[in-house]
């Protein structure tokens, strides 16, 4: 149940207002409500010829002074995530919250981050081969962080690497007995993923009835997206009056620095 925001732009650009000081900015997000508050770590990555990245495993309302800190910079290509730890293996919080727990994930030039819940994170990493040896931390989404990593390395492009991804999920779900499974193999796969030339960002969900945290006028899970006159920014939710834009349950938009983009539903 986290929070993404990430830009990408030509020129590079300060993230502060969409970090700080809009009225529904990452911070605010955080806190904005007491069942839901973002409290199990934060990450924040971004691209000066290699990725950068600061992540912690406590709380990011706790630690605004770091991510001031990194607000002060311009950046052409950035991505941030707050954490409330999904937990579908039922596990003791002690083991969720730890600096290998905290995302964005990285892997040779890419960087990850994740919304949402992979029902049976166990499961899958068992049909994983050599690539479930890679997931250091507790949690399912550096499960689907590698999931996505195998397939990329097979076919070499995002979109069909997303789709096997999916595929692959729901194979696992599908196999399983009816009484040990949940009713889907997922509650979001909502992510932002990078290699420091574009962005791409899915939104991709079962359900989604459950409100946003700030504006409370959009599903949890419906990813925006906002042109601006610098570039382009995407967000778990919009933090601002502007006219943000929903990204469609099952699409995959593709931004540039140039400022080109496009969407493209997954197959």
């Amino acid at each position: 149940m986290c929070r993404i925001l990430a830009s990408v732009s030509k020129e590079k650009v300060s993230p502060r207002r969409f970090l700080e000081d809009d009225r529904c900015s990452l911070l605010v997000q955080s806190t904005a409500r007491e069942d839901k508050l973002q409290k199990d770590g934060w990450g924040i990555a971004w691209y000066e010829k290699e990725w950068n990245i600061e992540k912690s495993p406590r709380p990011v309302f706790e630690e605004k002074e770091e991510v001031e800190r990194i607000a002060d910079g311009k950046y052409g290509l950035f991505v941030a995530h707050i954490r409330k730890a999904s937990n579908p293996m039922n596990l003791p919080v002690d083991e969720l919250c730890s600096y290998e727990n905290t995302q964005p994930f990285s892997y040779k030039n890419w960087i990850f981050a994740h919304n949402g819940q992979i029902n049976h994170p166990d499961k899958v990493r068992e049909t994983m081969e050599e690539w479930g040896q890679k997931i250091r931390g507790n949690n399912d989404s550096e499960v689907y962080f590698w999931l996505l990593m195998m397939y990329l390395e097979r076919y070499g492009d995002v979109k069909k690497a997303l789709s096997a991804t999916v595929k692959h999920l729901y194979s696992v779900w599908e196999k399983m007995p009816e009484e040990e499974r949940a009713p889907a193999p997922y509650s979001a796969l909502n992510m932002v993923l990078s290699d420091g030339k574009k962005l791409y960002v899915y939104c991709g969900y079962n359900g989604g009835g459950k409100e946003s945290l700030c504006y409370k006028d959009r599903p949890y899970y419906q990813m925006q997206y906002l042109k601006t006159e610098e570039g382009f920014v995407i967000a778990s939710e919009r933090t601002s009056d502007e006219d943000w834009e929903p990204l469609k349950d099952g699409h995959l938009l593709i931004a540039e620095r140039s400022g080109k983009f496009r969407i493209e539903r997954l197959e």
